[in-house]
């Protein structure tokens, strides 16, 4: 499951809080979760961030995924595609019912 959630978040207890994306990717493999994030204010460049978390949960062990659920952003539908060129893609029922809607 790969997604991004816009939220207020600090970097360290000192800091104000700030406006951001949370970038998280989470992979199950037996016996564990694996999961990657990433906070920026902004994802200057989604692709490449999107493919960097991907990789760490391959570098910790999700060496092969079925399927993958996004919003179906093109960053994250190319990022799987270089990282996990065999799993599936499908949207997400939020957002799958959100393109019913429109």
């Amino acid at each position: 499951m790969v997604d991004g959630i816009y939220l207020r978040y600090r970097r360290s207890v000192s800091q104000a809080a700030r406006k951001g994306v949370l970038l998280v990717a989470v992979g199950v493999r037996e016996g564990a979760a694996l999961m990657c994030w990433t906070g920026e204010e902004r994802l200057r460049k989604p692709p490449k961030t999107t493919k960097s978390c991907l990789r760490s949960c391959w570098r910790r062990g999700l060496e092969s995924v079925e399927l993958i659920v996004s919003d179906g952003l093109p960053a994250v539908v190319s990022a799987a595609q270089t990282v996990y060129p065999a799993a599936r893609h499908q949207l997400c029922l939020a957002h799958w019912f959100r393109h019913l809607e429109a």
